[in-house]
């Protein structure tokens, strides 16, 4: 039996939930698009596209983050719809994951980047993104 649809939250609600509370925001795969989903009160509810009111949708989980940084949210989990896969499906595709993984990691032509420079590249990022916030702020 298909569960009841999720109710979808404004951006200007988002950002006032944002605003009050700590957490409680994820970018979700449900096996066919990523959604962000927020916890408000006891409700799980969908962001909205601004345009339409409808569920905003988004084709990979880097649009999807790009789309919060741009709401100024930095820190969010990632969920992957267990009910997604099928128990047989997800086996296959854990052990394709893993077969690819370690090709990757046992071929000599793999740039590996380190702890450390991943970090830099994420603050340098943040440091930007505060940055816009700070002049879009200015600007008002």
């Amino acid at each position: 039996m298909p569960s009841a649809p999720i109710t979808t939250i404004s951006h200007a609600a988002f950002l006032e939930h944002i605003a009050r509370t700590d957490g409680c925001i994820f970018a979700a795969w449900n096996g066919n698009v990523w959604r962000i989903e927020v916890i408000d009160g006891m409700a799980l509810k969908l962001l909205a596209r601004p345009d339409t009111g409808l569920a905003a949708t988004f084709n990979c989980l880097n649009d999807a983050a790009d789309h919060l940084l741009a709401l100024g949210v930095a820190e969010y989990s990632v969920v992957i719809d267990e009910g997604a896969r099928e128990p047989h499906d997800y086996a296959d595709w854990l052990c394709a994951a893993a077969i690819q993984a370690l090709r990757e990691a046992n071929d000599p032509t793999t740039a590996w980047v380190s702890h450390e420079a991943s970090n830099d590249a994420a603050d340098r990022l943040i440091s930007e993104l505060m940055a816009k916030i700070a002049a879009r702020d200015d600007e008002q």
